[in-house]
């Protein structure tokens, strides 16, 4: 079984540190704390000074060690010097981790980190992210750093996480033992497969969603993606569509689909989500050889993404031929889902 890298990360205050610790003492899952592998690069008096340098001194204490606090105070009030010193540090951590994992015949390893995500998520197979109010954060980095209030505030204000990149949310409120025991049990119980499903979708069909519906059966994870074609008129715009489809989603119960719009390269996306595989739709041997060929030009991009056909069995596929029989005033109740449906009436 191929092992799951997870980053779990996290807000100032959210509770990440624990949540690891819980969960590595739990579930015998190593750990990566790259905050103390980060203290450790402060041990070189050469990548100290270096760091020194970068920020216009007053690091360096009398004995010739870190001074975290100053370090700290200067990098949460001068985003700049932070941003260059996270440049520094973080390519370094992520390669020792990379080193670290190899040694490690656990299924499933974890990296925690505030500010993995930053550099995007390649390299890990699903992110988890441990959230709590603003407020239970801010209250608890008080009383854990003894530090006031402006201050922490700063420092949240600083971090930024995108959340289209988080596959997995704990919730800290209270009580995260529940939500993280759920979602290991699940981690461990599938090889971490991911896939997308791209294609302008102008509307989705039943041809469409039987496909989505086989690919969510073989794989973990499936991302529909509405792809943007600034070649192409769209008779439906993205966003409305988008919101239809998720509609559809929740009425066929598809849990493990999300749906997003994109408008680079599909094997583009792949990369930012973690994705190894490209599902697409076949009718007819025609479409197989047209798909072939553009197999082989995401291959040229990422040699490392793999294409999975699959049949819609004897539903329409074509968007085109939807919207031609809507065009002639036929029915399409049999043709698109029902909330595809109320879409193309409203759009009339």
């Amino acid at each position: 079984m191929k092992q799951i890298t997870l980053l779990l990360t996290g807000y100032i205050g959210s509770g990440k540190t624990i949540t690891a610790k819980y969960i590595s003492e739990c579930y015998g899952i190593p750990v990566f704390d790259s905050d103390e592998e980060a203290k450790r690069l402060y041990d070189d008096p050469k990548f100290l000074s270096q760091v020194n340098e970068i920020v216009g001194g007053g690091i360096i204490a009398s004995d010739g060690t870190l001074n975290k606090k100053a370090l700290a105070e200067i990098i949460f009030s001068d985003e700049t010097k932070k941003q260059r010193v996270e440049a520094l540090v973080h390519p370094k951590v992520r390669e020792n981790f990379k080193l670290w994992k190899e040694t490690k015949i656990s299924p499933i390893v974890i990296m925690e980190s505030a500010i993995a995500l930053q550099n995007g998520r390649e390299g890990f197979d699903y992110v988890i992210l441990v959230d709590a109010p603003e407020s239970v954060r801010l209250e608890r980095t008080m009383k854990r750093d003894n530090s006031s209030k402006e201050k922490i505030l700063a420092r949240m204000k600083s971090q930024k996480i995108d959340l289209s990149l988080v596959d997995f949310i704990i919730n800290n409120e209270f009580d995260f033992k529940e939500s993280a025991d759920e979602l290991i049990h699940k981690l461990m119980n599938f090889g971490g497969s991911k896939a997308v499903f791209a294609g302008s979708f102008d509307p989705l069909t039943n041809g469409h969603l039987a496909v989505l519906k086989k690919a969510s059966t073989i794989f973990n994870k499936v991302y529909l993606v509405i792809s943007k074609n600034p070649e192409k008129i769209r008779h439906y715009p993205e966003d409305k569509m988008r919101a239809a489809i998720e509609e559809t989603f929740k009425m066929e119960g598809l849990s493990n689909c999300e749906v997003f719009i994109n408008s680079g390269l599909t094997v583009r996306f792949c990369k930012k989500v973690g994705a190894k595989f490209l599902v697409r739709g076949l009718r007819n041997e025609n479409d197989f050889t047209y798909e072939e060929n553009l197999a082989k030009v995401n291959r040229w991009f990422d040699p490392g993404i793999e294409t999975v056909y699959l049949r819609a069995d004897d539903e329409i596929i074509s968007s085109t031929f939807v919207r031609e029989v809507y065009k002639v005033g036929e029915d399409i109740t049999s043709l698109v889902p029902q909330p595809i449906k109320n879409l193309m009436l409203s759009n009339t």
